[in-house]
């Protein structure tokens, strides 16, 4: 009789050694994933807010000002000596307002929302993106997959309170040698988008 309760009582005292440490392990478990989604994720997310967005480090504010929507229709080809004059030119502002909380900022433009005929889909529909008449980056239309472009690579820093002036110019060139008549009557639209962040 004695043999049993002993056997009995062994076997609740193993069970209970089981719960309690199958309870430390679950504790620790959620101890360490707290601390790193709360702790160590939020440093990760530190530096990329985006505009507008409320963070750890302050309120970031840039805006587009000037218009973002672009539209050619019936895109002329252009000689050299014409493209300074006669290709399509997007002026727009990009402002740090003063109710960011943060110094500096760093932004990228891009084209959103790309509808073109397919006929400009080439190496003679080229862009250039300049800032205050720097040009900052330039390209075509040849490779574009999907209707997004990120048109600077090397992001643009911003300080609070300080404007940029850009200038998108969108034009075909004229190549003597080769018959670019499917080039004609081509049209295209976009949008031009920011992203932004917190530059430290």
């Amino acid at each position: 009789m004695n043999k049993e309760v002993n056997n009995d009582n062994k076997k609740r005292n193993k069970k209970a050694i089981y719960v309690v440490l199958i309870g430390l392990i679950l504790f620790n478990l959620i101890f360490w994933y707290g601390f790193f989604i709360f702790g160590y994720g939020s440093r990760f997310n530190d530096g990329g807010a985006k505009t507008n967005t409320v963070i750890q480090t302050g309120v970031l504010d840039l805006e587009i000002k000037g218009g973002n929507a672009i539209k050619i229709n019936n895109a002329k080809i252009l000689n050299q000596d014409e493209i300074n004059t006669k290709s399509s030119k997007f002026n727009f502002k990009v402002y740090h307002s003063s109710k960011s909380t943060v110094d500096n900022a760093i932004y990228y433009i891009n084209l959103s929302d790309i509808k073109m005929t397919n006929n400009l889909k080439s190496k003679y529909f080229n862009w250039s993106l300049q800032n205050n008449g720097k040009v900052l980056a330039q390209g075509t239309f040849a490779k574009l997959n999907g209707n997004n472009i990120k048109l600077n690579e090397d992001g643009i820093i911003l300080p609070k309170e300080n404007t940029d002036n850009l200038t998108l110019t969108l034009w075909l060139v004229n190549d003597l040698n080769v018959n670019q008549n499917d080039l004609l009557h081509g049209n295209f639209s976009a949008n031009i988008t920011m992203e932004s962040y917190v530059y430290n």
